[in-house]
């Protein structure tokens, strides 16, 4: 049972990173690419679409993906 729960543990924890990730990634470069004078090469509004998974058409599913990411990294530091 245990062997089983770490196999599955491993893919569900990438298809939670990737998301967590990305929203990371991409928040931080819309914020720079509005708020200081850095061309960055990409378009904010374009930084937006991505980092809300607008762009993947999963605005919907996308935050669940990353509360549950962040809820669980959370629950797994156990103060």
């Amino acid at each position: 049972m245990n062997r089983l729960f770490r196999k599955y543990h491993r893919w569900l924890a990438l298809i939670v990173l990737l998301p967590l990730t990305l929203t990371v990634i991409t928040g931080m470069l819309a914020t720079v690419s509005q708020e200081w004078p850095i061309n960055i090469g990409l378009a904010s509004s374009f930084l937006l679409k991505l980092h809300t998974g607008e762009i993947f058409g999963l605005q919907a599913i996308y935050p669940i993906f990353n509360s549950v990411g962040v809820i669980r990294l959370l629950y797994s530091m156990r103060f």
